[in-house]
């Protein structure tokens, strides 16, 4: 059981950081995986700007790499 990345509610789902089509090699890599509720999961894709956020990697950006705004 995991907690959501982004309130205290218990996840129901994984959200990808980075794109599964661009990154297929990290699709089940720690690195591009947070556990979310579907809420969450829904306002991360509406939000202004999940890329600052490092929510949501833009295409060129690897996940865990020194780009990955996660990894600053």
């Amino acid at each position: 059981m995991y907690t959501c990345h982004l309130c205290t509610f218990q996840a129901t789902e994984w959200h990808h950081r980075g794109q599964r089509s661009t990154h297929p090699e990290h699709v089940t890599s720690d690195v591009n995986l947070i556990p979310v509720c579907r809420q969450c999961h829904d306002q991360i894709h509406t939000m202004d700007d999940p890329y600052t956020r490092g929510l949501i990697l833009r295409s060129w950006v690897t996940p865990g790499s020194e780009d990955d705004p996660w990894m600053r």
